[in-house]
């Protein structure tokens, strides 16, 4: 699909639609390594959506994760229609990580985005972006708003976070020497960590940038609210996702009585 890219198999492709969950008030999505997909059922025509950004690693004893971004809102839908879900993993996962959490030291990779999307007319509608990988003594950026936090770093200019604002990925962190610098965060991806230390950028609408020394964690990404309907938006950053599920996003659709 063109608003979904697959760059060296870092990003899962649409699979065939299966019979999609139903019945009851809520429906809860949660990380499967793969798309997911819903359909919205006959008589329905707006449902509430939730959607929480998975958090990032981290590596070492002090480090520390960036949290994952939140976001909700009222979606209007079309009977029958297909939506698609891309539900964030946690960055303290191995590389690569399912959402596009960029790649960072160990364990310390960037936290995947969680995304809703409209099958049928190939556009994105919602995204909550997902926390940096924490390195060393210093926190990842948190996922969310709409750009992703810039973390505190030790030595070096630190990434920063995606900007949905500005339509760019943040700039990945740089050090004394160019192999260890970060790399940049892109649309759904965040930056690589440099040569071999640092954190990754967390996903996002936009991607932060990785780190570029074992002290510089990952920036967060940003989320993305466009497609929901206005007045009924809440936008947070840092929220984080589910810890008892060892942090990982989670989407939540909940269908009106």
């Amino acid at each position: 699909m063109p608003f979904l890219t697959n760059p060296a198999g870092r990003f899962c492709y649409f699979k065939t639609p299966e019979a999609s969950g139903g019945g009851g008030t809520a429906i809860r999505f949660d990380v499967s390594g793969e798309d997911q997909f819903w359909t919205a059922p006959t008589g329905v025509y707006s449902v509430t959506v939730e959607l929480y950004g998975g958090n990032g690693g981290k590596e070492g004893a002090t480090a520390n994760f960036g949290k994952g971004g939140y976001v909700r809102g009222t979606m209007s839908v079309t009977p029958g229609y297909i939506y698609i879900l891309v539900v964030g993993q946690a960055g303290g996962n191995t590389w690569p990580i399912y959402g596009g959490g960029g790649k960072g030291f160990s364990t310390a990779n960037g936290g995947g985005m969680s995304l809703i999307g409209n099958v049928d007319e190939e556009i994105v509608i919602a995204v909550a972006g997902g926390g940096g990988g924490g390195a060393n003594a210093y926190f990842g950026g948190d996922g969310g708003g709409p750009v992703g936090q810039t973390p505190e770093v030790g030595d070096g200019t630190a990434p920063t976070g995606g900007s949905t604002t500005d339509s760019i990925g943040g700039t990945g962190g740089t050090y004394r020497e160019a192999i260890r610098n970060g790399s940049d965060g892109t649309q759904f991806f965040g930056g690589d960590c440099g040569e071999p230390y640092g954190g990754g950028g967390g996903s996002g609408y936009y991607g932060g940038g990785g780190g570029a020394s074992e002290n510089q964690p990952g920036a967060g990404g940003s989320s993305y609210i466009d497609g929901l309907t206005p007045g009924t938006i809440v936008s947070l950053q840092g929220v984080g996702g589910d810890m008892t599920v060892g942090g990982n996003g989670y989407i939540i659709i909940t269908i009106p009585d």
